[in-house]
């Protein structure tokens, strides 16, 4: 694991702030270490920077990430004719308006919603609440095993008074272990 220095051109950071891509080296993912994501903050898509980093494997480990200059000159790509409205860069086809980029920055940095006036004789409406797929088997059994816990607790307190907590343990569990027989039977 050799320390390597390269220049590069950001061309994607990740949504958790940590990851970065550059255009050098595509499809490899750089990963910031503590001591330098505040370094990655300060550098926006398209910047042109010095990064330091160890390779592990398919790991790029950045210790050290310098702005080296200001914006990479802009490569048109042709054919597709689509551009993000925002910046302009392009996309692969028309169904979208914005980038991913800049879509995210709208949805990380909303509008404030505009609140309508409410007339005081009508009462607010609630919205209705349908289940989903919260009806399993998998849910039941949890469900079935807490209830048959909390029967066995509340059958053994004040029980077993003075006795060490192993065995107000021993006989929760062997409790619970009896009522959840029982519920499944049910």
């Amino acid at each position: 694991m050799a320390v390597e220095t390269r220049t590069g051109t950001i061309e994607y950071k990740a949504g958790n702030k940590k990851g970065f891509k550059i255009v050098e080296d595509p499809g490899r993912w750089y990963t910031a270490n503590k001591e330098v994501i505040d370094d990655l903050a300060k550098v926006d898509k398209g910047n042109v920077v010095e990064i330091t980093y160890v390779s592990n494997g398919e790991f790029r480990n950045v210790s050290k990430i310098v702005k080296v200059g200001g914006e990479a000159p802009k490569t048109e790509v042709k054919g597709t004719g689509f551009a993000c409205v925002e910046c302009g860069a392009t996309l692969k086809d028309g169904k979208y308006k914005k980038c991913y980029v800049c879509n995210k920055k709208a949805k990380d940095n909303p509008k404030p919603e505009v609140t309508k006036t409410q007339v005081i004789d009508e009462p607010e409406k609630k919205s209705t609440w349908t289940p989903g797929n919260y009806n399993n088997s998998e849910k039941t059994a949890q469900i079935q095993r807490g209830n048959a816990l909390n029967a066995a607790a509340a059958s053994i307190s004040g029980n077993l008074t003075g006795s060490d907590p192993d065995t107000i343990k021993e006989a929760t569990l062997m409790l619970a272990s009896a009522y959840l027989d029982w519920l499944r039977i049910e």
